[in-house]
């Protein structure tokens, strides 16, 4: 089975040691544990609250998606999908209406499970929680 990742860095990934190395080194690690292949890896290097449509990786990734036969994203973590609810809410709902499943390093289905939705709140609680605490 094949499968692109997707890795994104943000301003706090030296607090939380989630650096690119650190996703990729997951996201393997996942794909080897149920058997997929990396087809290709995006990463985007930019930092903020941009939509997984705007980032230059994430764009991207989308058309790979929506012109390739590979239906499956393979992320570290939620909030590599969104940090807030509309940026995440509105990249699942894209790879819903396409078919598209996305698994965490835990092989979490973060499109189709309660649970994606949890780590999708939990990511925009975190975010909030580092904006209050640099901005202190």
């Amino acid at each position: 089975m094949k499968a692109f990742s997707y890795l994104r860095v943000s301003s706090t990934d030296n607090d939380h040691k989630m650096g690119l190395p650190v996703q990729r080194n997951g996201v393997l690690a996942l794909a080897a544990r149920l058997g997929f292949e990396i087809e290709q890896e995006f990463a985007d290097d930019i930092t903020g609250k941009v939509h997984l449509h705007a980032r230059p990786a994430g764009k991207l990734l989308i058309s790979a998606l929506l012109g390739d036969s590979i239906k499956t994203v393979l992320v570290y973590h939620a909030n590599r999908i969104g940090r807030d609810q509309p940026v995440f809410w509105r990249a699942i709902e894209l790879f819903r209406d396409n078919g598209i499943t996305v698994l965490d390093k835990d092989g979490t289905d973060l499109c189709g499970s309660l649970t994606g939705g949890f780590h999708g709140m939990m990511a925009e609680m975190d975010r909030n929680a580092i904006v209050a605490r640099l901005a202190a």
